[in-house]
């Protein structure tokens, strides 16, 4: 419903679903990898983390002014 959220927020929420469908986790769900990457999302102190501007981030929040209408480097290495 456009008069509750802005059509780039809906662009964005589009992608995130699309990423679910083609078998995407959200970004900081691998806490259990061992890896620095892969933190959970309470491990994400830093509000400029790359996994934040990740499409596959749990929650649909403004970057820089815009929403997350396409892919990060997060994204596409971990769609590989």
């Amino acid at each position: 419903n456009t008069n509750y959220a802005s059509l780039d927020k809906l662009e964005a929420v589009a992608l995130h679903e699309i990423g679910h469908a083609y078998g995407m986790d959200h970004s900081c769900d691998f806490q259990d990898q061992g890896l620095e990457e892969w933190l959970s999302c309470s491990g994400l102190t830093s509000p400029t983390h790359p996994y934040r501007a990740s499409a596959m981030y749990p929650v649909i929040e403004s970057i820089g002014g815009s929403y997350r209408t396409s892919l990060s480097n997060n994204d596409k290495e971990r769609s590989a």
